[in-house]
């Protein structure tokens, strides 16, 4: 047996603090990349703006001052060559660094700005990807915090699916990327099909001997959800014939599993060594030859 497997999962959540003002998604609503997800309340943000451009205003005010104020001591400090300038040099280089410091202070005051405006556009949240909202954990009103984040919402990708599974020890030789495999997964139309194995994983678990593998399902339709059990078969490279029978027909007996086989009209108890099972069908390995009639109880 198998599981469906969301391929991404992501709880969203704010790059800002703040108070969520609307949650425009609900729980199931389709998604795309870029979509608008929750809005928080942009009241502070378009203050905070407001408050950097004016003091962006002083800062391009004082550097304007500056260099008027250098130009005019540079005039006084160039000199024709011959001739001694008219200030001592410090004040000529006590200028010159006041201007530079207000040129560097307007950078800082652009950057600042750059940082409001970044955290109004922040606070509108959108969606990392085309998917599905799954969960959703927060209302209008809820103040919500950047750190430690607050989660808004659980967004899955289900375009496509992964299907993992675990096969026995033995058949770590028998499979590779290439190796192809049967599904089957109840109450799903259509639940059937065809992968490859697009994964397998290096890790064996000690207890039961297994380990992981994994296929990818196409999912355009949606049809197949995460959580979803399937029934896996692995179509090995060297087909070998293989009897199935239905496994209702194996009986518990003193020697093993059994069938009842019709022999000259008459039932008659048959031991049987079984293989992999397939659905409601087991494989039977030894026991039994094609023709063979057996006997199978009526389920209620």
């Amino acid at each position: 047996m198998g599981e469906l497997r969301a391929r991404r999962t992501t709880r969203v959540g704010a790059q800002v603090s703040g108070r969520v003002d609307e949650v425009l998604v609900r729980e199931g609503d389709a998604v795309t990349a870029g979509q608008e997800l929750v809005r928080l309340d942009t009241a502070t943000f378009a203050l905070e703006i407001a408050v950097r451009e004016a003091e962006r205003e002083v800062m391009v005010v004082a550097r304007t001052d500056a260099s008027l104020q250098f130009e005019r001591i540079r005039a006084l400090w160039d000199k024709p060559a011959g001739e001694e300038p008219s200030i001592p040099r410090k004040q000529f280089d006590d200028a010159k660094a006041r201007l530079s410091t207000a040129e560097v202070h307007v950078k800082l005051a652009d950057a600042a700005l750059e940082l409001a405006r970044r955290r109004l556009t922040d606070a509108v949240i959108r969606a990392p990807y085309d998917g599905i909202v799954t969960r959703r954990f927060v209302d209008p009103g809820q103040p919500v915090t950047s750190a430690p984040v607050t989660e808004l919402l659980e967004i899955r990708d289900v375009a496509s699916l992964d299907l993992e599974f675990r096969l026995p020890q033995r058949m770590l030789s028998r499979v590779s990327a290439a190796t192809v495999l049967l599904w089957e997964i109840e109450g799903v139309a259509d639940g059937r099909g065809e992968s490859t194995l697009s994964l397998i994983l290096p890790d064996l678990d000690e207890a039961t001997r297994t380990f992981r593998c994994r296929t990818v399902l196409p999912n355009p339709d949606g049809r197949l959800r995460p959580g979803l059990l399937a029934r896996v078969r692995v179509v090995e490279d060297s087909p070998r014939e293989a009897l199935y029978i239905p496994a209702a027909a194996i009986v518990s007996s003193q020697r093993g599993p059994s069938v009842r086989v019709l022999e000259g009209g008459r039932p008659a108890l048959r031991p049987v060594r079984t293989g992999e099972s397939w659905g409601d069908f087991l494989e039977v390995l030894e026991g039994l030859s094609p023709g063979d009639r057996i006997l199978v109880a009526k389920t209620p």
